[in-house]
């Protein structure tokens, strides 16, 4: 399903007129991005012992890095040099081998239980709270000093709705989920915790390319 996701969203990418229609098929694009590098992990700790796991978690991590490096520069030369719908034909390739090949190589095994069994399991409030939560307190960081003032109302009141709902969102987690999607035991750990707070601090470092601000054609 995120092999499939990420496709529908390079798809709807690929024939976006205006912006908006490129702003969804992103928006789909990244749900199935992430689901496939989150169930890539996921397959990584199920069939690599734990004393080998660090070394091939290395190796995934290495690729992601040198993709986020060499991303950016070769995206502005195929923008330059071509059109931006480029860098969206380039997923098919990898879209259509990840369609074949996964199916034929993952086994899933589920456990024998009913799909209402399945659907109670999972932490709708907690999860739907957490993500409009942290994308409303993205939404105003994203805005302060770029769209709107840092002292304005646009900016202000995402960010303090956003906190708002990420303490809400911890407190329901602690307090009111039966099964958590987010265990605060996690937080325990020194360690763990040392690195999350790295991982915060890489991301606030990364910005994304802006698309040229030409037409949705096909010309330069």
């Amino acid at each position: 399903m995120s092999i499939s996701l990420f496709t529908v969203g390079t798809i709807v990418c690929c024939v976006a007129k205006n912006y908006a229609t490129l702003i969804a098929g992103r928006c789909i694009k990244g749900t199935g991005g992430g689901g496939i590098y989150s169930t890539a992990l996921i397959v990584l700790c199920d069939i690599i012992p734990l004393r080998e796991r660090p070394k091939f978690n290395g190796i995934t991590q290495l690729i992601f890095a040198l993709g986020t490096i060499i991303g950016p520069v070769t995206g502005g030369l195929i923008c330059q040099h071509t059109s931006w719908r480029v860098l969206f034909y380039i997923n098919f390739p990898f879209c259509a081998m990840g369609l074949i090949i996964t199916p034929l190589f993952i086994r899933y095994k589920s456990l024998a239980t009913t799909m209402q069994a399945k659907l109670l399991s999972i932490d709708w409030f907690g999860s739907a709270t957490f993500t409009a939560s942290i994308t409303t307190l993205l939404v105003g960081l994203s805005w302060g000093g770029n769209g709107y003032a840092w002292s304005s109302a646009a900016t202000l009141c995402p960010i303090v709705l956003g906190i708002a709902g990420l303490v809400a969102s911890v407190m329901w987690e602690r307090y009111g989920a039966r099964q958590p999607f987010l265990r605060l035991s996690i937080f325990n750990n020194r360690s763990a915790v040392i690195v999350y707070f790295i991982t915060i601090l890489q991301s606030l470092t990364v910005r994304d390319v802006d698309l040229p601000s030409s037409n949705f054609g096909y010309s330069r």
